[in-house]
């Protein structure tokens, strides 16, 4: 039975086709996920499962360069302390960018991403 996905703490962010969000909870892993879905609601796809070794409780919103989405989790990675992400659209190509590495400033990140 495949996890529910809950929790969406950010808004979508919408290419042109499609809408693209994160979920804090479920998926695979219970650790978040990140989706994408049309404007009229066809078309779901759960593009990314997260696991504690790549980040998860993913925050924010996602961000785009035109190549890549970008975002971040406020836990896991190397350090337990959160990540930043790329990811392809279509969900290939995902890629732990930075591992957050602790501190007074570096450490369970809240925020939205923004270029």
């Amino acid at each position: 039975m495949a996890q529910p996905l809950e929790a969406i703490l950010g808004s979508l962010f919408f290419d042109g086709n499609f809408l693209y969000g994160m979920v804090e909870d479920g998926g695979t892993n219970n650790l978040g996920a990140i989706f994408k879905i049309m404007r009229d609601g066809a078309g779901f796809v759960k593009l990314f499962d997260f696991a504690a070794s790549n980040g998860f409780g993913p925050r924010g919103s996602l961000i785009s360069d035109g190549a890549f989405l970008y975002g971040i989790t406020s836990n896991g990675g190397t350090n337990n302390k959160g990540t930043i992400f790329k990811i392809k659209p279509d969900g290939a190509g995902f890629v732990k960018v930075l591992d957050f590495a602790g501190g007074s400033k570096w450490q369970h990140t809240r925020g939205r991403s923004s270029f």
